[in-house]
């Protein structure tokens, strides 16, 4: 799992300041170039070399060397050594995994084991001298090397990948295969697993296999059974994110979802531009693009990049529009549309003429079915905010459904007070409202949450909406963002792309599951412009970067399914 949080941004500000990696001045070019060739060589030699040791371990040893091993150390020092050896070789299969991928821990971890495998060769194995001058060579290039392993994270964080997998599952086949056709006419009996006599090779194959079965059970259960979700920002972080959002003068209105309390924070240099993002396993998606000055914004793509990199976590960001493509694709990350938002354009909104005789009819209805419009600011605890919980509790109710995160807003008093909140009242009571992001003076509005009583008028959400129209408008603001259309607009062309297809495809014929046709028409009502949405990753990552941000935003597989 990649490190987030505090320990991440000390990791984006070495970054930032250029030691990843850092290349003395009076190296020589050889050292130059071990450093570079280090991790890809020593990763695959401590593959071969763990696969080296489980052989030695589960096959017969050498009846010669090892009368005299015993003669200068005891029988159960030999056997204890014996079985050591073959958790450490199993262990050497997993780390080789993160020394390829530059892990400074693994790098550690994996030295510590050649330098105390390598004794134990010459004990446990009957003096295997090749063996273990083999394990100090890897031992020795691990240290000479250390300027080549810059990534920072746990141990946890060596989770290696299928195809890796599939390789440690082979070589340990491998080694069971050879023992049992080593042992296979010696029969089995109790003996076998408690004498510690010195030719009682069978003993010592069957513990060890015992021993390499169940050191790869723990570290499968440790590395990708336990929990890969980190906690999320300090508090210092969070009011830090706030200070800057609060000093920009104009902000694109969904960064206050930097807010909602679920991500973490990347600062840049200066202390006036921050990427707020999530990391789900190895992977850092960002929500949106940079929020800061605009002259900052290419430098903190980079800086966000680098950081993922240093942490073993790849970078995604989701939800960015058409001026942030070129950095994006300067940044070596490729692109995919991942929907529409609708942008009114206040300037040009009335009510006035035969075009929007519709939107008139809807408002003249809301006033006569009683409904009242205002915008407020609700006090945490307040009578309104209790009004405002049970109109939530019902909507979710209703729709079987739970509170999402990362890219939408949810219900919490304390995130709502931030905001002007659109309400409809009748009698009365609030039966429906919608908060809205501000972009300051002169910028964009968005509208975030929007729930409503399940017994209301089928119109009055258009009610609403219109009159939150009308009351940007009367505040200055330049457009009015209805949020986006997830999948809308992408081509279901032969020689579009396979994502875009795929989400096309679902457009059309996943009204089932999502509402996503009925979205679009509802947001057409209000005649918007529509501009696109993508996700940026690296090209092969765009396909796990679409699946980590649903279940960022839905809260997990579970509650996706649920819809």
């Amino acid at each position: 799992m990649a490190d987030t949080g505090a320990s991440a941004n000390k990791a984006i500000e070495t970054a930032a300041q250029g030691d990843v990696p850092q290349r003395p001045r009076g190296k020589s070019r050889f050292r130059r170039f071990l450093n570079a060739v280090s991790p890809v060589l020593t990763g695959f030699l401590l593959f071969f070399g763990g696969v080296e040791l489980l052989l030695s371990a589960v096959t017969p040893q050498l009846t010669g060397r090892m009368k005299l091993v015993a003669e200068v150390a005891p029988l159960g020092l030999i056997a204890l050594s014996h079985l050591a050896g073959s958790i450490i070789a199993t262990l050497m299969l997993f780390l080789a995994y993160g020394v390829v991928r530059r892990l400074a821990t693994a790098r550690r971890a994996a030295m510590a084991l050649c330098f105390i495998a390598a004794p134990l060769s010459l004990l446990g194995k009957g003096f295997l001298w090749e063996e273990a001058a083999y394990l100090l060579l890897i031992g020795a290039l691990l240290k000479v090397t250390k300027p080549a392993y810059y990534r920072q994270s746990r141990l946890a964080a060596v989770r290696p990948g299928g195809w890796w997998i599939a390789a440690i599952f082979a070589a340990l086949g491998m080694a069971a295969w050879a023992g049992f056709a080593s042992y296979e006419k010696i029969p089995y009996s109790d003996d076998l697993w408690w004498t510690l006599l010195l030719d009682s090779d069978v003993s010592r194959f069957l513990r060890a296999l015992a021993g390499i079965a169940l050191v790869t059970v723990l570290v499968l259960i440790w590395g990708y059974v336990g929990p890969q979700k980190p906690a999320p920002a300090c508090a210092g972080d969070k009011a830090r994110a706030m200070t800057i959002l609060t000093s920009l003068r104009r902000v694109t209105p969904d960064a206050w979802l930097a807010a909602t309390g679920d991500k973490n924070f990347l600062f840049s240099e200066s202390g006036r531009s921050m990427v707020m993002y999530a990391a789900h396993g190895d992977a850092w998606i960002a929500m949106g693009g940079p929020v800061g000055p605009s002259e900052e914004r290419r430098e903190m793509i980079w800086r966000f990049r680098e950081a993922a990199d240093i942490a073993n976590a790849w970078p995604a960001f989701y939800s960015v529009g058409p001026e942030l493509l070129p950095d994006l694709l300067d940044a070596g990350l490729v692109l995919q549309k991942v929907g529409e938002t609708a942008q009114v354009r206040l300037a040009d909104f009335s009510l006035e003429g035969s075009a929007r005789s519709r939107l008139r009819q809807i408002r003249a209805r809301g006033g006569r079915d009683g409904f009242v419009f205002s915008v407020e600011r609700i006090e945490p605890g307040s009578p309104e905010a209790a009004q405002l919980r049970e109109v939530s509790d019902a909507w979710l109710k209703a729709r079987d459904a739970t509170e999402k995160g990362f890219s939408l807003g949810r219900f919490d008093e304390t995130y709502l007070a931030r905001f002007p909140i659109g309400v409809l009242r009748r009698n009365g009571v609030i039966e429906a409202f919608a908060n809205v992001w501000p972009g300051g003076p002169g910028g964009d509005i968005a509208v975030d949450l929007m729930r409503s009583m399940p017994d209301i008028p089928k119109q009055a959400m258009e009610v609403l909406f219109i009159e939150l129209i009308l009351w940007a408008k009367g505040e200055g603001y330049r457009i009015f963002d209805l949020g986006m259309a997830p999948l809308a607009g992408l081509e279901n062309r032969r020689l579009a792309p396979m994502l875009s297809r795929v989400g096309a495809f679902i457009y059309r014929h996943g009204g089932s599951f999502y509402g996503f046709g009925g979205l679009r028409e509802f947001k057409k009502k209000f005649e918007p412009e529509w501009e696109p949405r993508y996700l940026a990753a690296p090209i092969f990552r765009l396909s796990a970067a679409l699946g980590r941000t649903a279940l960022l935003t839905t809260g997990g597989l579970r509650q996706l399914l649920r819809g």
